[in-house]
């Protein structure tokens, strides 16, 4: 499959690993920056593409119907994605792709199994991505105040998060990290005392917080955790 993709000079980096990960696996990709270039290719079909990928803050979703637009004003009718948008849902994009796909152009394509393949490709690309950026910042730790009036067992879970800031932990992980040396909480109590930690982090002045990714927890100093991966590092849920 020919893939075009339209990605921000910001974003070039993401792009181009994307790019490079289908490559991989047989997938023919062309990453360009401008929408010149982008709609010149649409146009002439130099490349003739069977998927285009877009960056999210290329257009003003507010305002514009991105698909309507390709197709009323370059008759554009090859299929769409969107990456980098900051409300989708990560835990279904791909299911999401499938649906804007199947809806938008869904009689325009012959052959829609061919899609499904690389759509999952794309996702694994990007939370690849992710992580490897994520490995990168990770290299810096930082020393955390405790946060005062703590059960036991929310201090416990507190030390278990310090000393793996690092990474992402979920609550079965965290109950091995713990099984070694003490008592082993439920998982309930587990997620209560994540709760209150937060709290009692809100209330300090240390900089610091609890981010949730799918089942894992981490703790991160919020002035050094770039915000661009708290956006578009799978969508990091509040609870």
């Amino acid at each position: 499959m020919k893939i075009l993709v339209l990605s921000l000079p910001q974003n070039i980096q993401q792009c181009k690993y994307i790019s490079d990960y289908l490559s991989h696996y047989k997938e023919e990709c062309l990453t360009v920056e401008n929408q010149a270039d982008f709609f010149h290719l649409i146009f002439t079909r130099e490349f003739n593409a069977d998927l285009l990928i877009i960056d999210y803050n290329h257009f003003n979703h507010l305002i514009l119907n991105v698909y309507k637009y390709l197709m009323n004003d370059y008759f554009c009718y090859i299929p769409t994605i969107f990456i980098n948008d900051p409300q989708e849902d990560m835990e279904a994009r791909v299911a999401y792709w499938k649906n804007i796909i199947e809806v938008v152009y869904g009689n325009k394509i012959e052959n829609f199994s061919r899609y499904k393949k690389t759509l999952i490709l794309i996702d694994n690309a990007l939370q690849d991505y992710c992580s490897q950026d994520n490995a990168q910042i990770d290299k810096t730790e930082f020393n955390f105040t405790l946060p005062l009036h703590l059960t036991a067992s929310a201090y416990i879970i507190y030390e278990t998060l310090i000393s793996s800031q690092s990474k992402y932990l979920s609550i079965r992980e965290i109950k091995n990290t713990i099984k070694k040396n003490k008592k082993v909480p439920s998982d309930t109590t587990i997620k209560c005392a994540i709760s209150k930690i937060r709290n009692e982090l809100k209330k300090s002045d240390n900089n610091a917080k609890i981010i949730k990714y799918k089942d894992g927890y981490r703790l991160i100093h919020t002035n050094d955790f770039d915000s661009r991966q708290i956006s578009s590092s799978k969508t990091i849920s509040k609870n």
